[in-house]
C-alpha cells in the first residue's frame, strides 16, 4: 500500500548467523503466493504446512477447487519461533488497528 511502511519481526537466529546478515535474493528471484488455505501435516521431526488458494466453488456439487501454492517443510524448533513471531505480528497489528475479526458467515462466490 502506498504510504505504509511494512513492519519487520526478525526471528531468534542460531549462535551460527549471530553478527550480521545479509538477505539477498536468490537467481531467478524471490517467489511471492496468495494463500486463503493453510493446512499442516507433520511427523516427529518435522511439520509441512500447505498453503493453497481458493479458485473456484462450484454450488451445485459443493466443490471447491484449490490451487496449492507452497509447500514449506520445518523442523520443530523452527515451526515454535514461526508461531512466537506471528503471535507477535498479530499483536503488534491488533494493538494499532483492533482485534481481527473471523469471517464464520463467509459467502463463497
Amino acid at each position: 500500500m502506498p504510504g505504509k511502511k511494512e513492519q519487520e519481526i526478525v526471528t531468534p537466529q542460531p549462535a551460527a548467523l549471530a553478527g550480521t546478515v545479509n538477505t539477498e535474493e536468490p537467481p531467478g528471484g524471490t517467489q511471492y503466493f496468495h494463500t486463503d488455505y493453510v493446512s499442516v501435516h507433520w511427523s516427529l521431526i518435522d511439520v509441512k504446512v500447505r498453503f493453497g488458494e481458493l479458485v473456484k466453488h462450484i454450488p451445485a456439487t459443493n466443490t471447491s477447487i484449490l490451487w496449492e501454492r507452497a509447500v514449506v517443510t520445518m523442523s520443530w524448533e523452527e515451526a515454535k519461533v514461526l508461531a512466537s513471531v506471528l503471535q507477535d505480528a498479530i499483536s503488534r497489528y491488533e494493538h494499532v488497528n483492533g482485534e481481527i475479526k473471523k469471517l464464520a458467515d463467509l459467502k463463497l462466490p
